[in-house]
């Protein structure tokens, strides 16, 4: 196996895992590379998959998966070079090489590793596509009054606030959207929204809420896509 690509394309395509794994299986496919995992409390959920035009050297043999450390894996980004080669050396190690550095990194026995978690089959009722930097920055704020923000959507706009003993929160119109529409009424954690806000920044994404369901933001990355999806947090009674 051997794979060349941009650092910049690669570093996006592991943003939305950063914060949620340790450990991941990536898969090699003949027309693509992608992985799904979920956190340790089975909250969240994340998916990205990158296309094999995304590589300018695409050398995979058969298709196959590799467990690493992405902790560790990820150190290469601070090698700050433009390129980044990854071969195979046998079943257990890789090596890299980056920004005139060569690395090499023993992979994680499959057996050890958590199995990748099933895609759930949602059809949620509200959606919004918008610019994400929006919502990141609606997270921001509303984090003030509590750590969890509720997203009511209905034919007003979506409306997105905390409230403990005060509340804050903002209405995003319709006309400030892409695509708006249907209807929803969830709490989630903002812990979690907020560090995926990170990986999509000002990406043009598009939400989909049910009624304590989980949300699901999608949106683009360079030659792919990643998904994001977090578990509703259900308001005692």
């Amino acid at each position: 196996m051997k794979l060349t690509i941009a650092t910049s394309v690669l570093k996006e395509f592991f943003s939305i895992v950063e914060t949620l794994a340790t450990e991941l299986r990536l898969h090699i496919d003949s027309d693509k590379i992608w992985y799904r995992t979920v956190d340790a409390a089975n909250v969240a959920m994340a998916y990205s998959e990158l296309s094999s035009e995304a590589f300018t050297v695409y050398d995979i043999g058969e298709p196959s998966s590799i467990c690493i450390d992405l902790t560790k894996f990820r150190n290469v980004f601070q090698m700050k070079g433009a390129e980044i080669t990854i071969e195979s050396v046998n079943e257990a190690q890789i090596i890299i090489y980056c920004g005139g550095y060569d690395y090499k990194l023993a992979l994680l026995n499959d057996a050890t590793v958590k199995k990748d978690p099933g895609m759930p089959s949602l059809e949620l009722p509200g959606e919004i596509t918008i610019n994400g930097g929006i919502i990141g920055d609606i997270l921001k704020i509303v984090g003030i009054s509590s750590d969890k923000p509720r997203f009511i959507l209905d034919t007003s706009g979506l409306r997105i606030f905390t409230k403990d003993i005060d509340e804050v929160g903002r209405t995003i119109k319709p006309d400030e959207a892409i695509k708006m529409s249907g209807t929803g009424n969830s709490m989630f954690s903002i812990d979690y929204l907020k560090e995926a806000a990170r990986a999509w920044g000002n990406s043009e994404i598009t939400i989909q809420i049910g009624n304590d369901f989980p949300i699901i933001v999608s949106y683009q990355i360079t030659r792919g896509k990643s998904m994001f999806l977090l578990a509703p947090r259900i308001e005692e009674t």
